[in-house]
């Protein structure tokens, strides 16, 4: 394999930081009122481990008004309830309330399918749920509608927002592929702009290998896998498999030198998302070993539109 264009001490500066990013503290308050779900979509959220379940907390809307208060402004994300099939006139002014304390919060209206006449329901209340129009999201909590779909993205952006993102996903396993997904997207965006900005040739390549680094490494803090010395040489690995797609952009280049810059950045993107969703799936399938030419088969499937993806609902 050939050698990292990354300083050993900047590898472990990156481990440390990413390692620090996943042991971040994270508060997810659901607050609204009694019997309209809360306990259920907590449920729906966490997993059997502890760590999970301290994330979040639930509150009715009928507590004390400075402990929501107080709650609702330490929280990284607050989730606020409504009963779709309940006095939404008698909730709603409330929730409105609340929603104006915190930036990053969503407004819920849980037992949607319990609800035939939900337009007629909405209609006395539409003027203040169309103000935060963005932030209303329909879910039945019990059947898992609109859930893992709508729901999660929203509260992962809303805590990755906050600089939490990697250790939300750590800790709730509902959050991985949404979390991956994001981590790669925005690597790869990264590389494809350095790849088409970059003029003189392999100057580009310590700036797109500390990002690729950078993201299997946050995937696999995404996925728990611990991030050891011993772990971060395997991952480096995984990095250097990757190093195989730029015999294909010089190719490329060659082929087509009046667009080079383009070919350059559609290639950095590409090779990165390659790497990334193979790492994923390195991560998620439990895979004991990923080769060059598994990197290369994914880059091959990106180009041809059938690539391996997480499953649709994230």
């Amino acid at each position: 394999m050939a050698k990292l264009p990354v300083k050993p001490g900047n590898v472990l500066k990156t481990l440390e930081q990413v390692k620090r990013e996943a042991k971040k503290p994270v508060s997810i308050v659901i607050v609204g009122p009694k019997n309209c779900g809360k306990k259920t979509l907590k449920d729906s959220l966490t997993s059997s481990s502890s760590n999970t379940s301290e994330i979040f907390s639930v509150l009715d809307l009928e507590a004390e008004p400075m402990i929501l208060e107080e709650s609702i402004r330490a929280a990284d994300a607050v989730l606020i309830m409504l009963d779709a099939a309940a006095d939404l006139e008698k909730d709603a002014p409330k929730a409105e309330e609340l929603s104006k304390l915190k930036k990053s919060s969503l407004i819920i209206l849980n037992k949607v399918d319990l609800t035939p006449d939900l337009e007629a329901k909405l209609q006395p209340v539409w003027d203040i749920l169309s103000q935060f129009s963005s932030k209303v999201i329909f879910i039945s909590a019990l059947k898992g509608l609109n859930v893992e779909e709508e729901l999660v993205p929203k509260i992962y952006d809303l805590v990755d927002s906050r600089g939490k993102g990697i250790a939300l996903a750590a800790r709730a396993p509902i959050f991985r592929r949404i979390a991956a997904s994001r981590i790669i997207h925005h690597a790869s965006a990264q590389n494809g702009l350095i790849g088409a900005v970059t003029i003189l040739p392999g100057a580009d390549m310590p700036l797109l290998t500390a990002n690729q680094l950078r993201m299997v490494l946050k995937i696999a803090a995404v996925y728990n896998e611990e991030l050891t010395l011993t772990r971060l040489k395997e991952l480096i690995t995984v990095v250097g498999t990757g190093f195989t797609l730029r015999a294909l952009a010089r190719q490329l280049l060659d082929l087509v030198p009046g667009v080079g810059w383009v070919v350059k950045g559609a290639v950095a993107f590409t090779g990165t998302e390659a790497l990334g969703l193979a790492a994923q799936k390195y991560f998620e399938k439990g895979y004991s070993h990923l080769t060059a030419e598994n990197i290369k088969e994914t880059y091959r499937s990106i180009k041809g539109g059938k690539v391996w993806r997480r499953s649709k609902k994230n």
